[in-house]
């Protein structure tokens, strides 16, 4: 602990003012009665600023002091600033940014040992240059840290005694006291502050969540010959999985299902631009590789380069039963015929959307659907469900449960992916969006 000693020729706390007119005596005071009722102040708030002010108010009291400032460590920038002070200007508080290391306030921070010195300007700490020295009635100082979990949150610092002596060890025993309490308040009312932001973000998300559930597809598109059905599960509030019907201006059914990389509200935002993109392309029945080209100038205009989207578009022709389709980087369906899937390649010949701007992409072989077939789309959260051993349930897991289930209808279907990937997975947490959507040709 840095402890200034008395210097030769300096009168000791309490001896005799700085200015040797005689002795000053020093004003009565009752510590423990000021510490309790900081102290009770305290725990009857919990607001962070509330408690910032009953700290500096109680401390300068508790002390005597002209000047005190507690400064907070920006846990971005990494520097201190002023949160709350008592006789130093606006000016100064709104200016000031000290570095960890630097400075008086700067040292205790890093170092997180307290600090009391007769004159600050005998301390290779002590920066004149950037200190407002004519500010300073005398340059005797004290600076203490705060102290949360073991580490340095801020700095309690104090200035100008106002019975004239200088800040001594007395004074630094208090002042340990009271950034104990601070210590405390602080880290409880910073708790309070989290927990009252997550309240707003949770609400924020449930409505978000309630928007997106809105967008998703009310009911089953009604064809004769075909019955339809889809589920989306998210692994949290809101999520980047996206799937839709949209019936197109030529008669045919559009289907789309989509896949934003990442969890949350920056996908949830992502999947509304690409909902509106896509349902303009598919009602004006425009080329499906024209709607991917698009969708993929729309989000290269609107995201960076880490953030991405893999995307299966479809289009049913009902009289015919021919299935057009073009995948940006998406899985391929899986298509179970008389109990064995027809052999399509895994993936598009597409790269994901977002990636690269001026592309061409390519459709897919169109399928000639048969009374009886069984068509599934998926996005990669019930693919890439892993066990603990580092299996994924794969193409294998859901081609097994869709021949379990291939006389069920759509939602039993769906339902039994979903558990056989759960058994899949095992204890481990679900890590990804899961959207699932079937097509069975057949009599309705």
């Amino acid at each position: 602990m840095p402890i200034d000693r008395d210097p030769p020729g300096v009168p000791s706390r309490g001896s005799a003012s700085r200015s040797d007119t005689g002795s000053t005596p020093r004003a009565p005071r009752a510590p423990l009665r000021l510490i309790s009722e900081v102290t009770d102040r305290l725990v009857q708030t919990l607001d962070f600023d509330d408690a910032l002010d009953i700290l500096i108010d109680g401390a300068t009291e508790l002390l005597g002091v002209a000047r005190a400032s507690i400064m907070i460590i920006d846990p971005l920038s990494r520097q201190l600033s002023i949160k709350v002070a008592r006789g130093i200007s606006r000016q100064v508080i709104s200016e000031t940014r000290i570095s960890l290391g630097h400075g008086i306030a700067g040292t205790v921070a890093a170092s997180g040992e307290p600090l009391v010195v007769r004159d600050v300007r005998e301390l290779d700490q002590w920066q004149s240059s950037l200190q407002r020295s004519q500010d300073y009635r005398d340059f005797s100082a004290l600076s203490v840290p705060l102290i949360i979990h073991g580490e340095v949150q801020g700095v309690m610092n104090f200035n100008h005694k106002l019975d004239g002596t200088y800040l001594d060890t007395c004074d630094l025993e208090l002042a340990m006291i009271v950034a104990n309490q601070a210590s405390v308040a602080l880290y409880l009312a910073k708790l309070h502050r989290q927990y009252l932001a997550k309240q707003a973000l949770d609400y924020e998300l449930r409505v978000a969540r309630s928007i997106q559930q809105r967008m998703q597809p009310t009911h089953s598109p009604q064809l004769a010959g075909y019955r339809f059905a889809a589920h989306s599960q998210m692994c949290h509030e809101v999520g980047g999985d996206y799937y839709d019907y949209v019936p197109g201006s030529d008669g045919r059914l559009g289907i789309a299902i989509g896949d934003v990389a990442g969890h949350g509200l920056g996908p949830a935002l992502l999947v509304a631009d690409a909902r509106a993109c896509v349902q303009s392309g598919l009602r004006r029945a425009e080329p499906l590789t024209q709607c991917l080209a698009d969708l993929n100038e729309l989000l290269l205009q609107e995201t960076n380069e880490e953030i991405y989207m893999t995307m299966l578009l479809a289009a049913l022709d009902p009289a015919t039963g021919t299935l057009d389709f073009a995948s940006a980087g998406h899985h391929l369906p899986i298509i179970l015929r008389d109990g064995s899937p027809l052999d399509l390649p895994s993936a598009g010949a597409n790269i994901p959307l977002g990636i690269q701007g001026d592309l061409q992409f390519t459709a897919e072989e169109p399928i000639n659907l048969r009374e009886g077939d069984l068509v599934l789309l998926f996005t990669d959260g019930v693919w890439e469900a892993t066990d603990g051993r580092g299996h994924r349930f794969g193409n294998e897991g859901i081609i097994d449960s869709l021949r379990s289930s291939v006389d069920r209808t759509g939602e039993a279907i769906i339902e039994q992916i979903l558990a056989d990937a759960a058994r899949h997975r095992g204890n481990l947490l679900i890590e990804d969006d899961c959207t699932l959507m079937t097509l069975q040709v057949g009599s309705t």
